[in-house]
């Protein structure tokens, strides 16, 4: 029996020795899963850290190299001991690189929207929460709310001119409603943020009321409607 035991005792020290040398030291896996979101962050917008796993670590010419696996991605991330903002050592990752694709076009295409819808509900409700408030470019001009909708992509603002009462607005005629459409279509056309958004698919309405909340006029901006007016 005491041979036996000695057997398994010996046999215990041999496997656990081929574990280690198996095994590279380095980062965990969550500080390796946080390094790589890091980098796959810009590479994948909207992925999330739950789609980011650790494979696997070895060595290559004196570095730490941790493999890892991102849908359909496999991404090598070398690391290295370094020292943090406390003087302490800790890992440092040094780069990532990788082969293959996260997921297909549509998927992506799908995520991508569903980013994009998740940020401007938010930027929505952020607005409405400081809302009515003077626009700091055009005093003349108070925001009182914006709404979203996430079928059409439409966003659409409500906005006081409060030089402009309802008697002022009564006598407005069509014709100055129709030229201050229009500049007003060019003028947004033309700016960088409208631009980019609307690349996107998104589209707006920019509903203009007198102090008395009566809607003065409204104008659109759309990618069709902007090929008209951009310079």
């Amino acid at each position: 029996m005491p041979n036996v035991i000695k057997s398994v005792l010996i046999l215990y020290v041999i496997m656990m020795s081929v574990v280690q040398s198996g095994c590279s030291k380095g980062p965990n896996d969550k500080l390796s899963i946080d390094f790589a979101y890091q980098y796959l962050k810009d590479m994948v917008p909207g992925i999330e850290r739950n789609e980011i796993y650790v494979l696997k670590s070895y060595e290559k010419e004196g570095n730490i190299v941790i493999v890892i696996q991102s849908g359909g991605m496999l991404c090598d991330m070398p690391v290295i001991k370094g020292k943090n903002d406390k003087g302490l050592e800790d890992w440092i990752a040094r780069g990532i690189k990788c082969t293959g694709e996260f997921e297909s076009a549509e998927k992506a295409r799908v995520r991508k929207r569903k980013m994009l819808i998740a940020n401007l509900k938010k930027e929505a409700e952020v607005e409405n929460k400081r809302s009515p408030y003077i626009v700091e470019t055009d005093k003349s001009l108070r925001h009182d709310k914006v709404e979203f909708d996430e079928n059409s992509l439409m966003i659409r603002y409500y906005f006081t001119l409060i030089n402009v009462t309802p008697e002022v607005a009564k006598k407005t005629s069509k014709k100055e409603i129709d030229q201050a459409r229009v500049l007003a279509q060019k003028e947004y056309c033309n700016q960088d943020y409208f631009i980019k958004n609307l690349r996107l698919g998104l589209q707006f309405n920019f509903i203009m009321r007198d102090t008395g909340g009566n809607s003065i006029f409204d104008f659109s901006l759309n990618s069709d409607i902007c090929k008209k007016y951009i310079s």
